[in-house]
């Protein structure tokens, strides 16, 4: 799977999720701000993404830095996909 398209499903899971489409932003938005997530949103983002791409997020990763710009996200994703994948 090459990066633009899990980009492209972990946008889409969050517009379908909070019912908002994403534009006019860039790969290094801030989704927590974007879609004014609370804790339990986050939550269920997280889970829809785990679910989407068969793989669950490292307690040490869940941090800000990891989960909240699209870039990021999808970087994580790649690196954790991939490893399964190659398993």
């Amino acid at each position: 799977m090459e990066k633009t398209q899990v980009q492209e499903k972990i946008c889409k899971l969050a517009e379908d999720l909070f019912q908002k489409e994403i534009v006019n932003v860039d790969e290094n938005a801030n989704l927590y701000s974007y879609f004014e997530m609370t804790s339990i949103d986050v939550l269920q983002y997280l889970l829809s993404i785990e679910n989407e791409f068969d793989f669950e997020f490292e307690d040490e990763y869940l941090n800000e830095n990891i989960l909240y710009e699209i870039s990021s996200l999808t970087s994580y994703v790649m690196e954790n996909v991939i490893v399964q994948n190659n398993s």
